[in-house]
């Protein structure tokens, strides 16, 4: 908002020093002072006022001469006459005679009440502004007062609309606003302008250990710890006496004595008067981070034992990218037998056909032909992983979401299997629900999950043996698993197994691939805000887990709905995500 601009005209200038000051406290006036009639003549016709002050008695320009001269220039002007009450009086029983009706808003005496004239002089230039807006909105019509009301009423009519309007959005942003603190990891309160707790979220309860009804019309610095409260007040109130925010570290003590670490936040909120209406604050848990620091001074006590320990560190660190050179290094020799063995095919058989097509039947050349087709395929399918593998991992991929029924995904998957696994003697066991399980997916894609999976349980099964896949509906989430009783997985791979280029130590016997199926099916299964994972079946084979939610948005984490189903616990799920920072 801009400010208000008054002159101020008087020949005295301490006076006119301390009527600017006066004004300028307020934070909504702009004062420029001149000493003299004649000078604020000049000014006036520089630069726009919204008010003038002026002394009547002035050497050389008295104020009623200055005021006949300002009428000349400046149309309908908000003038205040400062002077002594006699004079005032006595002016104003002269100005009654005037036939000019100088413009005189009000007289100001000596000595003048800053404090009261400020509020004055606000009110009196919002009332002009008031009455400005609405000669203009009565200039905008004709001048029947019948069209007049009319604009009138609407305007009242629109006032209340929008006043009904704004009081709706202002309930309802309370009200999303108070659902945002309440699910805020942060603490967070406010108090009114002494510093007493009006509210307190679920986490500021949580961290203190402090139910509302003891917070509540307290100060907020009632509940720290006896050790830290007098260096927090202290600190708390010079921020206040500064105008700056508060930030500091200290202990919070609840009524049974468990002490909580906290990094404490508070802010003054202002009105629109610049007055404080109350605190706003915020408490962040930093607990485990004390602890972590009072640990590190234990541990720097004794150097030794942290050399040996980073040492350790640094050696296990040698061992992974070991380990993650070693998988690059199997990848490329694997790989390069993969591509070689169907290359080897086709340009085997491609010979064999070439040489002999002048003198075998088509019978013998279409199976070289069938050879050819399947190795090219073959080779064909490589070289898709290695370029689904750099898409998805570049972001690359786009996908098509729509509505699509699970149940159909998996049984196409399957029905493309019946050749290999009658080859094989191999018995599928589907356990899918009776209805239909309706998620919102890339079926391209999913359906590539779901052969991969089912492509390594056919892979590592024995002849004649049995994979089981089942898909639950847990509302909310889609949980499908594809079990095998083949040769399974070492326990510390179980993580391993989906990172590119890796495969799992007790696969590396000749059954083939290129370690980047896992890799994949992990991406797509990510783009789909789900989570996979393998797990180790009692009785021998493995199992693979994908859980997907049944609906894209992904407005609650996988993580939260597994543990609201009861899959899992939260202290599980605690473990899980640990697990996932520490590889």
């Amino acid at each position: 908002m801009d400010k208000y601009s008054i002159l101020v005209v008087d020949d005295d200038e301490a006076v006119a020093d301390s009527l600017r000051d006066s004004l300028e406290m307020l934070d909504i006036y702009k004062a420029t002072v001149v000493n003299s009639g004649k000078e604020g003549i000049e000014e006036a016709k520089k630069n726009r006022f919204d008010a003038f002050l002026v002394d009547q008695k002035m050497p050389g320009m008295a104020g009623v001469e200055f005021i006949s001269e300002l009428v000349k220039i400046i149309d309908d002007p908000l003038i205040y006459i400062i002077t002594a009450e006699d004079d005032g009086v006595a002016l104003a029983e002269a100005e009654k005679e005037d036939e000019r009706r100088l413009p005189i808003k009000r007289y100001v005496p000596k000595p003048w009440p800053p404090g009261l004239f400020s509020v004055d002089l606000r009110e009196d230039l919002r009332e002009r502004d008031l009455k400005r807006n609405m000669l203009e909105q009565i200039e905008k019509y004709s001048s029947e007062q019948k069209q007049v009301q009319h604009a009138l009423d609407e305007a009242n009519t629109k006032l209340k609309e929008q006043q009904i309007e704004s009081k709706r959005l202002l309930q309802k942003t309370a009200k999303r606003y108070k659902l945002l603190a309440e699910v805020s990891p942060v603490g967070i309160f406010y108090t009114d302008a002494d510093g007493s707790c009006i509210y307190v979220n679920k986490r500021w309860r949580e961290i203190t250990g402090i139910i509302p009804r003891m917070a509540l019309g307290e100060k907020w610095t009632k509940w720290l710890h006896p050790e830290d409260r007098k260096r927090v007040e202290e600190e708390w109130n010079r921020c206040l006496r500064e105008g700056i925010s508060f930030k500091m570290e200290f202990r919070f003590q609840s009524s049974e004595g468990r002490e909580r670490w906290v990094l404490g936040q508070t802010k003054a909120d202002f009105g629109s008067n610049k007055v404080i209406l109350g605190h706003v604050g915020t408490i962040t848990d930093i607990t485990d981070r004390k602890k972590a620091e009072e640990a590190l001074c234990r541990y720097s006590e004794n150097l030794e034992e942290l050399v040996a320990e980073r040492t350790k560190e640094a050696y296990e660190a040698k061992i992974k990218a070991e380990k993650a050179n070693q998988a690059k290094t199997e990848f490329l020799a694997n790989m390069g037998h993969e591509l070689r063995t169907p290359m080897h095919g086709i340009l085997s058989f491609s010979k064999f056909g070439l040489e002999k097509s002048k003198s075998e039947g088509l019978e013998v050349l279409h199976r070289y032909f069938k050879e050819i087709h399947e190795s090219g395929q073959r080779l064909l399918s490589l070289l898709n992983d290695l370029l689904d593998s750099e898409k998805l991992e570049a972001g690359k991929v786009k996908y098509e979401f729509k509505e699509h029924d699970l149940i159909n995904v998996i049984k196409n998957v399957v029905s493309e299997f019946s050749t290999l696994l009658k080859e094989k003697n191999i018995n599928i066991k589907l356990d899918l629900p009776n209805k239909k399980c309706i998620a919102v997916i890339d079926k391209i894609r999913m359906m590539q999950v779901v052969r991969n999976l089912l492509s390594n349980a056919v892979k590592f099964s024995l002849d004649g043996g049995e994979v089981v896949i089942t898909l639950k509906d847990k509302g909310g989430i889609f949980i499908l698993s594809i079990a095998d009783r083949g040769i399974g997985i070492p326990e510390n791979e179980l993580n391993q197994i989906f990172d590119k280029f890796v495969q799992s130590s007790s696969s590396r016997t000749g059954a083939g691939g290129t370690g980047l199926g896992l890799s994949i099916c992990r991406q797509i299964v990510w783009a789909h805000y789900g989570e996979i994972w393998a797990e180790n079946r009692y009785g021998g084979g493995a199992i693979f887990y994908v859980v997907i939610p049944n609906n894209r948005s992904g407005r609650k984490k996988l993580g939260q709905l597994l543990v609201e189903n009861g899959i899992i616990t939260h202290q599980q799920l605690a473990e899980f995500l640990k697990k996932q920072r520490e590889d």
